[in-house]
C-alpha cells in the first residue's frame, strides 16, 4: 500500500520539477510578446507642430520638389508608433483602399503595394496620404471617412507593424524644412512651411 502512494508523489514531484519550468517558459514568451504588443501599439499624445507636419514616425526617405508638388516618404520601423496624423488641417475628399503585393516598404517599387489614399482639399491645395503596407505590415486601417473636418495632428489611421507613408502636396511655394534622413514625429515634425509660414 506504501508502495503506490510513493510512487504517485514521486510522480507528482517530478511532473511539477519539469511541467514548471516549461510553464515558466511559457509564461515569459506571452509577457514578451504581450509587452511588444503594447509599445507597437502605443499611442502618445503629442504637441502639434507648427507649419506642415510629419503624418508619421520614422525617417524621412524623401524631401523634395516634383512636377506635381512637394513629396515627402517616411519609413516607419516596428519601433516607431504607427498611428497617423493629419498633416495640414482640412477636409477629407476620399478614402480609398488599393489592392497589391508586399514587398518590402523601404523600396522604390512598394508604391505598387497594398495601401490606403486618403486625400485631403486643404486651403494650400490638394494633399494626398498614402498608407503603404510592407512584408510584415499587412493592413492599413483609416480612421476617417469622406467628407470629415480634420485639425492639423489628428489622428487619421494606423499601419499594424512597419511600412511606409508618402505624403505629396499639390501646391507651390512650399519651403522644406526636413532633410532626407531626417527622424521625423507624426504631428511634431515640420516637414514644410507655407510661403507665409504658418
Amino acid at each position: 500500500m506504501l508502495l503506490p502512494v510513493a510512487a504517485a508523489l514521486i510522480s507528482l514531484v517530478l511532473l511539477f520539477w519539469v511541467l514548471l519550468p516549461l510553464a515558466l517558459a511559457l509564461f515569459i514568451i506571452f509577457l514578451a510578446l504581450a509587452g511588444l504588443a503594447a509599445n507597437f501599439f502605443r499611442d502618445p499624445e503629442r504637441d502639434i507642430g507648427k507649419g506642415i507636419v510629419s503624418p508619421a514616425d520614422g525617417v524621412l526617405r524623401a524631401a523634395e520638389t516634383i512636377p506635381g508638388g512637394t513629396y515627402f516618404s517616411v519609413f516607419m520601423n516596428i519601433h516607431d508608433v504607427h498611428v497617423n496624423r493629419a498633416p495640414w488641417p482640412g477636409r477629407v475628399v476620399e478614402v480609398v483602399r488599393l489592392g497589391g503585393r508586399h514587398r518590402p516598404a523601404y523600396r522604390e517599387d512598394a508604391a505598387r503595394n497594398a495601401r490606403a489614399r486618403i486625400t485631403l482639399d486643404t486651403d494650400l491645395g490638394k494633399m494626398t496620404v498614402t498608407l503603404i503596407t510592407g512584408i510584415v505590415a499587412r493592413r492599413a486601417l483609416p480612421y476617417v471617412k469622406a467628407g470629415q473636418r480634420l485639425e492639423k495632428g489628428e489622428r487619421i489611421s494606423i499601419i499594424r507593424f512597419g511600412s511606409r507613408v508618402d505624403l505629396l502636396i499639390q501646391s507651390r511655394g512650399l519651403a522644406i524644412r526636413a532633410r532626407t534622413g531626417d527622424r521625423v514625429v507624426a504631428g511634431v515634425t515640420t516637414l514644410a512651411v507655407p510661403g507665409g509660414g504658418r
